[in-house]
């Protein structure tokens, strides 16, 4: 009789592998549904926004940049891209890298994606041609919509 304990074991690290991969597999899609599910949440308030235009308050309050969602890369975003210049993806991550924002995402494309195109969605940034963002500086409010409201920060420029 033929002993097939090594078989066993190398079947057993055959699966250990395909558990790490469909690990990796799910958190990513896992981010990407989080990323999905912010765009959505965006457009809800921005449709409830519209459906309550008659009170400027609202309004206001949905494009202050000290909005109760807003995240750290949000604002990051927010600060990165102020001069008002055409931003590659490519860039604004090595930049987000480069600030450490990106530390704790195996995708940071994707998530800097996502929070582009939440901002969007909020009528903050829009998209120039595939991969290429910039602000709309006119719709940020930078001052005078009380307390909600702060200026956007300037990162020294390249």
């Amino acid at each position: 009789m033929r002993d097939i304990r090594d078989d066993l074991k190398e079947r057993l690290e055959t699966i250990e592998k395909e558990k790490a991969n469909a690990s990796i597999k799910l958190e990513r899609t896992l981010l990407e549904l989080d990323a999905r599910e912010r765009v959505l949440e965006d457009l809800l308030r921005q449709e409830n926004v519209r459906a309550h235009e008659g009170q400027p308050e609202l309004f206001i309050a949905s494009l202050s940049t000290e909005a109760e969602h807003e995240t750290p890369l949000t604002r990051f975003i927010l600060q990165a891209m102020a001069d008002g210049q055409v931003w590659s993806l490519e860039k604004l991550k090595a930049r987000a890298e480069e600030a450490g924002i990106m530390t704790d995402t195996d995708s940071p494309g994707r998530s800097l994606h996502g929070a582009l195109l939440a901002l969007k969605a909020r009528g903050l940034s829009e998209i120039m041609e595939k991969g290429v963002w910039r602000l709309n500086l006119g719709t940020i409010p930078r001052r005078g919509f009380g307390k909600r409201s702060r200026s956007v920060e300037r990162l020294p420029s390249e």
